[in-house]
């Protein structure tokens, strides 16, 4: 702006009006000013935010009226172009990941959504605006967990090991919500209740495949196969933390064929041990 001529700065319906030429708000041409008006909320780097806190960049005064209390404000456009929408399911698991990683860190105790929004290099009201507090932060993380287990039972597999080897692939998408609710679920360390809810979920599952009771079961098998399927759980959670920290020495190819032999040998001894009959499935090690 030329230095020489003489500025103004004044309120328009109680906004304040940057510095402008005086000749420009003097008479009847103060209907014809492009101002920017300013509210006192924080502005992007175009100048245009939507919603609370837009800033009108450079429009007629009977525009900029509407704007400022006679209609509902619409998106604004800058010179670039509309501005983008946030993307809140990416935003999300992105905030899932982040928070994981601060609660496996600091413990789920200790840890303050302040540390989550730190962490995360936002302002901590982002946070909020996806996960009301952290109870409903932490019950987004172990709903992704809950959510993937659900998938990979979803096709029935034949394979000794092949449910955990599918889990652990799938989990190092995204691995420290699983990391966090497998170790978490350990006796001793729950204290979100994730402990009995993840063995209420792979049990339901290994129950109806692995032990459910043969024609030729003695009385009362129902009581025992419910005790034999939730027995192997805590063996399996801490098997697939040491994979995905990948802390057990093997590769894949070995670790999954060790785990198949296990497994084969568990589904076996546990069916005879708690007198469930014959299996009626098919099971088998991988090629």
């Amino acid at each position: 702006m030329n230095a020489a001529v003489p500025v103004w700065r004044g309120l328009f319906r109680g906004v304040l009006i940057a510095d402008l030429p005086a000749r420009m708000v003097s008479g009847q041409e103060k209907s014809d000013v492009f101002a920017v008006v300013v509210f006192p909320h924080v502005q992007d780097r175009d100048g245009c935010v939507d919603g609370p806190g837009e800033s009108v960049l450079k429009r007629p005064a009977k525009r900029r009226e509407a704007s400022l209390g006679r209609g509902p404000v619409r998106t604004v456009s800058s010179r670039k172009g509309t501005k983008p929408r946030v993307n809140v399911a990416e935003r999300r698991i992105n905030y899932i990941r982040i928070a994981s990683r601060v609660f496996l860190e600091r413990g789920i105790g200790q840890a303050t959504m302040e540390d989550v929004a730190r962490a995360a290099g936002v302002p901590k009201v982002l946070i909020y605006r996806i996960f009301s507090s952290k109870k409903a932060l932490l019950d987004a993380i172990f709903e992704t967990v809950a959510a993937t287990v659900h998938e990979s039972y979803g096709t029935p597999s034949y394979i000794y090991g092949g449910r955990a080897k599918d889990i652990v692939e799938r989990a190092r998408r995204c691995p420290e919500p699983f990391i966090l609710v497998f170790r978490y679920s350990q006796v001793g360390t729950d204290p979100e209740g994730w402990g009995e809810a993840i063995t209420d979920l792979f049990s339901a599952y290994t129950r109806e495949r692995w032990f459910k009771p043969g024609p030729d079961a003695e009385e009362g098998a129902e009581v025992r196969a419910e005790f034999a399927s939730r027995l192997n759980v805590a063996p399996l959670l801490d098997t697939m933390v040491r994979w995905l920290e990948n802390r057990d020495g093997l590769d894949d190819q070995t670790r999954f064929r060790w785990w198949a032999r296990i497994s084969r040998d568990y589904h076996m001894a546990s069916r005879e041990a708690y007198r469930l009959g014959s299996s009626g499935e098919d099971f088998s090690l991988p090629e």
